[in-house]
């Protein structure tokens, strides 16, 4: 009897070894074949940019022609990132230098609040016709504006020309109701107003070749609690730094995306897909079939501007974490919260 019970139990225990093995085995298969829809299931995505509306409906703002300069924005079939459609950013200068096409979202639709903890997500395709030979220069190509956007943003994307040509992000925080005084400290580099941004690079890209960007960001203006972190394609290019996110304890920030003062030489162009914010770092968030021959949208009608989203749960507060040891490279960036339009002659926004 004994030996039997033992035989019984010696069976059970490799049956449950093969149970928990095949979930593991099943598991890895399901998160590797599922389409990527499937797999941000657990993901909320609570703002949604990806152009799949087949116009620019799913943004707040739209700022192109006029008084910021000959820019167009438009919705293209290829190159697409994930699904139909991406947007295609053109700027000619015409011997200005503050040309820019951008779109915006609310702070709601950002979630740009104190306290508050998003991953943001992108894609460029940078393509060598014409921007290969149209000597373009520092341009920003996505930013996370204060609110009152009257001094240069806090926190940005750029593209930076050489060879190989670079993705820098960087961050100046600066006094928006003090004439843009600096607000960082002397060991932060504080030289004034428009001299300098901390800068962090993020490597080198190539041209005709999709770039997914995952940022992360806790919203505040405490040094100790407020921070960010980068991926690009999957790799992490910026490990988590606890810095300063906001120029102000009580404001916040929107996002804009954009092709931003890319200066007064050739015309230069970028497109844009799969961009959304969520609560967790998403694997493989625009994960789909490459196209790479430019095609135009054949009807491309004026883009509703959607109304606000409802209000949210009350903003969470601050709570302070122990300060690392950081080390960021300091450079001065010509041209970023100097040159503006009419609008925002300050630059930014």
């Amino acid at each position: 009897m004994k030996k039997k019970n033992s035989v019984k139990k010696i069976f059970c225990f490799k049956q449950s070894i093969v149970i928990k093995t095949l979930f593991i085995i099943i598991s890895v298969v399901v998160s590797i074949v599922l389409p990527q829809s499937f797999r941000k299931a657990s993901a909320s995505v609570l703002w949604n940019g990806d152009f799949e509306t087949g116009n620019l409906s799913q943004w707040a703002n739209i700022h192109q022609g006029g008084s910021w300069g000959n820019s167009t924005i438009q919705i293209v079939t290829s190159p697409v990132r994930q699904g139909k459609f991406a947007a295609k950013f053109t700027v000619i200068p015409n011997g200005q230098t503050n040309g820019r096409a951008q779109l915006d979202i609310t702070q709601q639709m950002t979630g740009g609040y104190p306290g508050q903890d998003w991953y943001y997500y992108f894609s460029i395709y940078i393509p060598s016709n014409p921007m290969k030979t149209s000597g373009w220069q520092p341009a920003l190509i996505a930013q996370w504006m204060d609110l009152q956007h009257s001094c240069s943003p806090p926190n940005a994307v750029r593209i930076q020309p050489g060879n190989p040509p670079h993705f820098l992000f960087s961050h100046i925080y600066l006094d928006n109701n003090n004439g843009c005084k600096s607000l960082t400290t002397l060991s932060e580099h504080n030289a004034g107003p428009f001299n300098y941004n901390i800068v962090h690079d993020l490597g080198p890209f190539q041209y005709d070749k999709w770039y997914d960007f995952t940022l992360h960001f806790k919203w505040s203006a405490d040094a100790t609690v407020g921070f960010n972190e980068i991926w690009i394609n999957g790799a992490n290019v910026l490990s988590l730094i606890h810095e300063r996110t906001l120029d102000n304890p009580t404001g916040g920030v929107y996002m804009t995306q954009s092709l931003y003062h890319p200066g007064n030489n050739g015309t230069s162009v970028l497109y844009f897909d799969c961009a959304h914010r969520s609560d967790v770092l998403e694997i493989d968030p625009c994960g789909a079939g490459i196209t790479t021959t430019p095609t135009l949208l054949l009807s491309n009608s004026p883009s509703p501007v959607p109304s606000l989203l409802p209000t949210g749960s009350p903003v969470p507060s601050d709570t302070p974490t122990p300060q690392p040891a950081v080390l960021s490279l300091t450079v001065g960036l010509d041209g970023i919260g100097v040159a503006g339009d009419a609008a925002h002659p300050l630059g930014g926004g």
